[in-house]
């Protein structure tokens, strides 16, 4: 409902503001936002990061028996 909502915003808004307002949120939830680069404390360059989550099963629960 949010995207057709969107959509027809982009297609049939009133005003160029809220059309391109409307297509860059259809574009960030379709292809992802631009990567930004993050400066480092005093600026010294781009700081790299990296998120990793590991999904683990849980133990088995030997209570139950």
């Amino acid at each position: 409902m949010a995207i057709e909502a969107l959509a027809r915003i982009a297609q049939e808004g009133e005003s160029d503001a809220a059309r391109v307002a409307a297509i860059n949120a259809l574009l960030d939830r379709g292809f992802g936002k631009p990567a930004q680069a993050i400066t480092g404390e005093g600026g010294e360059g781009p700081v790299l990061a990296a998120i990793t989550v590991n999904f683990v099963k849980p133990p088995p629960d030997d209570s139950a028996s």
